[in-house]
């Protein structure tokens, strides 16, 4: 069923992993194209008919979804009860949706912000990392692009000094929220099992730690320079991190690259 399936992203997007992780819990079939960032708006807007140009875009028999927490809804709609990721219980899927909402919403932007300023400064890393099975062409543009595509991202996502502190701030009030959520012992965020709230945390957490079993490959902690280094690893020693990296390294399995598109 892969070809009735395909998911346009950027590699490093953790909206986009979070995708990733929902339809391959749910053993939806898929194949993947890549595309570096600019470069992914020109199919994001044919599939979605100028709807919208951002990725995640997931390609269906039944339609084509767009923004990860619609794809979510749809890859809860293929689960066996047994196995949703929003809870049956009126009440119980009303708090899943708000800390789902709340992550995306609040910790995404701010993690992604965080990641891209590392990225800015680490061209070799980015390089390496940020152009992961997208076409050849797309692959070869890259070096040349580089420092056009960080203007446009410094524009678009409004990084500057300002911001850049101010998501700092945001990335710590969303910790502490979690860990006021864990401290009675809990294994997720809610009920006894994961939800759409645990995978979508531990997504937006992504950038800050580096977990296991990501979706493509990412670089370690130890790529960084030694100040981008010990702010991960102070993220990877709390509570919240240690969540969010046990989630990846226990309820994630390994990526099957078997299911990229092929050029």
């Amino acid at each position: 069923m892969s070809e009735h399936n395909t998911l346009i992203s950027i590699p490093i997007s953790h909206y986009c992993d979070k995708v990733r992780w929902g339809l391959e819990l749910a053993n939806i079939s898929y194949c993947e194209k890549f595309h570096i960032q600019v470069f992914s708006w020109l199919p994001a807007l044919k599939a979605t008919r100028l709807k919208s140009r951002y990725v995640p875009v997931l390609i269906t028999p039944a339609g084509v979804l767009h923004d990860s927490t619609v794809i979510f809804k749809y890859i809860d709609s293929q689960l066996p009860k047994t196995q949703k990721i929003y809870p049956l219980d009126l009440q119980e899927r009303s708090a899943v949706e708000d800390l789902e909402d709340y992550f995306d919403e609040v910790l995404g932007p701010a993690s992604r912000m965080w990641c891209y300023c590392q990225l800015f400064r680490h061209k070799n890393i980015a390089l390496r990392y940020n152009s992961f099975a997208v076409s050849p062409y797309q692959k070869a543009l890259m070096p040349s692009l580089f420092s056009t595509l960080v203007a446009i991202g410094k524009k678009i996502l409004t990084i500057n000094d300002e911001t850049y502190l101010t998501s700092i701030e945001t990335i710590e009030s969303v910790l502490t929220r979690v860990e006021t959520l864990l401290s009675d012992g809990r294994e997720f965020l809610t009920g006894n099992r994961l939800s759409a709230a645990d995978i979508t945390f531990a997504s937006m957490m992504a950038p800050l730690i580096m977990p296991p079993n990501y979706g493509v490959p990412i670089p370690s902690i130890n790529e960084f320079d030694k100040e981008a280094k010990e702010v991960m690893l102070a993220y990877l020693e709390r509570p919240s991190g240690q969540f969010a990296f046990k989630l990846y390294q226990e309820q994630r399995q390994p990526r099957d690259y078997s299911l990229l598109c092929k050029y």
